[in-house]
């Protein structure tokens, strides 16, 4: 059976804010929720589809991440929800969307810095959105005559 999962996340404050939705901060910005899934990460000579419980980093196409929809345990997992600046972390790499992924239907296309591949294998895959970014407050200045 295949399940959306997503997971909540802590706000500023510490405390969970959100179970499963976007999170809005201060200025309006959404983050995504966490989450976690197990894949099998390849690394093919040159780009493909990648099959179900699959993320392709090809060597020709060292700047994306193909990852399929659907994790080995038949998880469902939506690339929609992740932003510029958030991570993928897969089994200790940890990676940064350069821009939003691409919606191919049964796999996205991410965008992601460091163009590093691993050693493929079976990992533990998960994404963390980008921290908050937290706009200093500026002092007013003082009016009056300048000297």
């Amino acid at each position: 059976m295949n399940r959306l999962i997503t997971f909540g996340r802590q706000g500023p404050t510490g405390r969970v804010v959100s179970m499963g939705e976007p999170i809005s901060y201060a200025g309006g910005a959404e983050v995504a929720p966490d989450w976690v899934g197990t894949y099998s990460y390849e690394t093919p000579p040159t780009g493909i589809t990648p099959a179900p419980g699959e993320i392709i980093h090809s060597d020709n196409v060292l700047g994306r991440l193909n990852f399929a929809l659907l994790d080995l345990n038949g998880n469902t997992y939506s690339g929609v929800k992740l932003v510029t600046g958030a991570t993928i972390t897969i089994g200790g790499t940890v990676y940064t969307l350069t821009a939003p992924p691409q919606d191919f239907g049964s796999y996205y296309s991410i965008p992601i810095s460091p163009e590093t591949q691993r050693q493929p294998g079976v990992f533990p895959v998960t994404t963390a959105a980008p921290a908050p970014l937290v706009q200093p407050l500026m002092a007013k200045a003082k009016k009056g005559k300048r000297k």
